[in-house]
């Protein structure tokens, strides 16, 4: 996330789709998703946000460095 609050998401070197975190239009597409049901969906806390597709998922040594 920008220091201006804009995720960008990234796809072999392509943006994808670009957003701004805190919007009322994020809130309404969350608010209509799966993921209604799941206080702090979203927080607009942190950097990063792993999600499952509904099976078990386990995260281990995940590690964050900046692309140059």
């Amino acid at each position: 996330m920008r220091s201006d609050g804009i995720v960008e998401h990234w796809l072999n070197g392509i943006k994808v789709v670009d957003y701004e975190r805190a919007s009322p239009a994020l809130a309404a597409m969350i608010a209509r998703s799966k993921y209604e049901k799941l206080p702090g969906f979203g927080s607009r806390r942190g950097r990063l946000l792993l999600q499952d597709h509904g099976n078990e998922v386990h995260f281990r040594s995940i590690k964050v460095r900046e692309l140059r």
